[in-house]
């Protein structure tokens, strides 16, 4: 109400109504599970979303599926669809699942 965003660690402001300049204001993804669940929440699911898999596809040292992941991880996170509908989510997660598979198939390929 008085135009600022109070982020807190531990716990979030879950349960209240969001006005369309909070939404505006938490468009992007980290933002707002910082805002609604708390900011260690928030850092723990940009490393299991993003920072794992990122490693993970590093590490079979193939370049073009990480720029396909990289390219991903920027469409998701320039807009709130992975945090207000689980169609978005359940889409990102399946295609990193799909991603790092396929990873795994062209390091298994090159031994």
């Amino acid at each position: 109400q008085g135009g600022m965003l109070r982020f807190n660690l531990l716990i979030g402001h879950s349960g209240m109504n969001l006005s369309e300049r909070m939404i505006a204001a938490l468009e992007y993804p980290p933002l707002r599970w910082a805002y609604l669940f708390g900011v260690w929440f928030s850092v723990l699911m940009c490393v299991v979303l993003f920072a794992i898999p990122a490693i993970k596809i590093l590490k079979n040292k193939n370049i073009k599926i990480f720029i396909v992941f990289l390219i991903l991880v920027l469409d998701v996170n320039s807009y709130n669809g992975i945090t207000t509908q689980s169609d978005q989510m359940l889409l990102y997660c399946v295609s990193v699942f799909l991603l790092l598979n396929l990873s795994y198939l062209y390091k298994r390929e090159r031994e």
